[in-house]
């Protein structure tokens, strides 16, 4: 396999628990609970926080907007809405989109676009 990134840090996936009953399973709300088991662990990646600061205008404030980019090994199982934890720093992500675009030249990397939660 050929990629196209240097690796800088190891990441986790967590993948919610499915198959609970469907009258209120979990606090009432038919929310499955959160999977405390990994389902891919160790993978090396890539993280890349993007930071914008646009002016609104009605109001004279400004506001930080953080876009993280993931890229991963190709062949990754990694799908929308899984958790993605970075053990080194502690940090939590969820997954927007998922692209796994088709290469010239063989498999290309998975490109996560994620979303920093707090935990």
């Amino acid at each position: 396999m050929t990629s196209r990134f240097v690796a800088t840090t190891v990441l986790d996936i967590y993948r919610d628990n499915t198959g609970l009953a469907a009258s209120g399973s979990y606090d009432g709300y038919n929310d499955d609970a959160p999977s405390d088991t990994p389902v891919l662990v160790d993978l090396p990646s890539h993280l890349h926080k993007s930071t914008t600061q646009p002016l609104d205008p009605a109001s004279g404030r400004v506001t930080t907007i953080e876009r993280w980019v993931c890229r991963m090994r190709p062949g990754t199982d990694a799908r929308e809405d899984d958790r993605v934890h970075e053990r080194s720093t502690g940090r939590w992500f969820i997954v927007n989109a998922v692209d796994l675009p088709a290469g010239v030249t063989g498999a290309a990397d998975v490109k996560l676009t994620l979303t920093r939660v707090a935990r």
